[in-house]
């Protein structure tokens, strides 16, 4: 970690009121952006902010935002240090957004992709899920530079689920995720009633 502060500080409550439109299509994409204008305001402002801050600092912490549904986010470091730590902490995340009536959670943290262990790319990974079942997959690419910061690649859809957020789908009575092998997801409807 750099041990400086950077003006993109993500452990702010953020307010994004935003009355200014987007003229993106996002027709392709098949995400739904349009059917939930706050989520892709989110998803948008979050995607970029976090990209400005590993190209200025070179790294980028993993973080969970929560959504609420007057449009602003809460933010806390995902602390797991270890896999057995990753349920547990989710649980607690899961309680979190209970608590404060949570609409959406994204979260983004540093990852690899690639077929070959020796040949793995750096990339942003940006995960988003909104309590009505869309769900945003997208990575960045990136390299290192000696100086301390990193070149940002462009932003993309993914067709690789980075994690299920199944906590979060309980919270929410949405079907569970099992994550298969090679990155594909199947949404399963048990243990849930609808």
């Amino acid at each position: 970690m750099s041990g400086h502060e950077h003006e993109h500080d993500h452990t702010h409550d953020h307010d994004h009121g935003h009355d200014h439109d987007h003229d993106h299509d996002h027709s392709g994409d098949g995400v739904g952006f349009e059917l939930i204008p706050g989520f892709h305001d989110i998803v948008h402002w979050l995607s970029e902010q976090s990209c400005i801050a590993l190209s200025e600092d070179g790294v980028h912490a993993s973080i969970v935002f929560l959504g609420l549904p007057g449009g602003g986010v809460k933010a806390q470091v995902f602390d797991a240090k270890t896999q057995e730590e990753v349920a547990p902490t989710w649980g607690k995340i899961a309680t979190w957004a209970r608590g404060i009536g949570a609409d959406s959670v994204y979260f983004i943290a540093e990852g690899q992709r690639g077929d070959d262990e020796d040949n793995l790319e750096d990339v942003l990974v940006f995960a988003a899920l909104h309590r009505d079942g869309h769900e945003v997959n997208l990575q960045t690419p990136f390299t290192r530079n000696d100086g301390g910061t990193a070149t940002v690649g462009e932003t993309a859809p993914s067709d690789i689920v980075a994690l299920p957020f199944n906590e979060m789908r309980e919270v929410w009575n949405l079907p569970f995720v099992t994550l298969e092998a090679e990155g594909e997801h199947d949404h399963s409807h048990d243990g849930h009633e609808h």
